[in-house]
């Protein structure tokens, strides 16, 4: 494996998956017959795994199986509630450590906000 550390951050690294690959399904396969995870975990004990859209893609729930923890992120105004109940329904709710709302504006007003 190729791993880069991550400047400024000394305790970062990153491991390249380079480009996208015809042949993802089988590589999240790979991935979750073997011990790669297992053995990263040793030397870096907080592994995060970029995935791609759980429901536009159908290796994407084969290749969350590869973690312990999944924290789904979706889109403010754009991902539509049903889709993220279907993602946790595919998941199974006791993975999901939580979700991650992206592309929120507040209507508070700035000054208000830094005093809460």
């Amino acid at each position: 494996l190729r791993i880069m550390r991550m400047p400024p951050l000394t305790n970062a690294y990153l491991i390249p998956a380079g480009g996208s690959r015809i042949e993802a399904s089988r590589t999240f396969y790979q991935l979750s017959q073997s011990t790669l995870i297992e053995d990263l975990q040793e030397e870096f004990p907080n592994i995060v795994i970029d995935l791609p859209p759980l429901l536009s893609i159908a290796y994407a729930s084969l290749a969350a199986k590869v973690t312990d923890r999944i924290l789904l992120v979706t889109r403010y105004g754009t991902t539509p509630i049903e889709d993220v109940e279907k993602a946790i329904f595919y998941l199974g709710h006791d993975r999901i450590n939580g979700i991650v709302l992206t592309g929120f504006e507040s209507r508070t007003p700035g000054w208000l906000r830094r005093l809460l």
